[in-house]
């Protein structure tokens, strides 16, 4: 099995409808044969295009995710220009100690960083009964008063 072709690869770029074909590959067949035009994998592809799209966010040097942006609105948090560069200097703290997976408490909120990339991949507005895993720091982010001071 290893080192053998897969039977089955899709050839140019992905479409819809009648005019998707898979190609089989295999030295037993040259047939082509029709993609259904409502497939998982066509679904799954615009979607992933559409979070793509969406996850240019930025702010205070630090990228939203398309799934951490999603998550904010859900969960009502809204941070100011200065909240959020007091998160980024999280995020420099633990750089500095050569974190890659961060969890940032902000007051009662938690935010998870890739930390090379500089990107929120998600948030959550009160951490309770959570289990996180996969991460290698914790960085307790002093919070700003309402008037923007420590």
């Amino acid at each position: 099995m290893k080192g053998e072709p897969l039977p089955y690869s899709l050839v140019g770029r992905l479409q819809s409808g009648a005019n998707a074909k898979l190609y089989n590959t295999s030295s037993t067949a040259n047939q082509t044969s029709q993609v259904p035009s409502v497939s998982p994998f066509a679904d799954f592809l615009q979607k992933a295009e559409s979070v793509q799209n969406k996850q240019s966010e930025s702010v205070a040097n630090l990228k939203i995710s398309g799934h951490a942006a999603m998550r904010l609105r859900e969960r009502g948090i809204e941070l100011s220009k200065k909240d959020w560069e007091q998160i980024g200097q999280g995020v420099d703290r633990v750089a500095a100690k050569g974190g890659k997976e961060a969890l940032l408490m902000y007051g009662k909120n938690g935010f998870l960083v890739h930390v090379p990339s500089r990107t929120v991949i998600t948030s959550w507005s009160e951490l309770s009964n959570e289990v996180i895993t996969k991460i290698d720091s914790v960085v307790m982010v002093p919070q700003l008063d309402p008037q923007g001071r420590l």
